[in-house]
């Protein structure tokens, strides 16, 4: 089994061409260093070398590797938001923008 990503020696280079595919496709630089991770682990990269080569601690790694061991693809998502939720409701933006606006008239 390859080392903590739950991948057996006959689906490895299976799951090697999805992740070269994966990075080839996406735009974003969060997830581009999970599956980074990822095919370092799967091509048999030491945890701690894979932390410094993409810049993350070691215990992040194991938790790119713990997630796709237990989801695969879809548990290198974000969890959550990284944004922070709006404070204000529709209206309460609405009626903003026709202050601020009114006030260059």
């Amino acid at each position: 089994m390859s080392t903590r990503v739950g991948v057996s020696e006959t689906e490895k280079t299976k799951a090697i061409t999805e992740m070269k595919n994966l990075i080839r496709s996406t735009n974003d630089p969060r997830l581009l260093l999970r599956y980074q991770a990822i095919l370092m682990i799967l091509l048999g990269k030491d945890i701690d070398e894979i932390g410094s080569i993409i810049g993350k601690s070691q215990a992040t790694v194991y938790n790119y590797a713990s997630a796709y061991g237990a989801n695969g693809i879809s548990g290198l998502f974000y969890k959550t938001s990284t944004y922070s939720p709006k404070r204000m409701t529709k209206e309460e933006e609405d009626l903003l923008v026709k202050t601020i606006a009114g006030c260059w008239f």
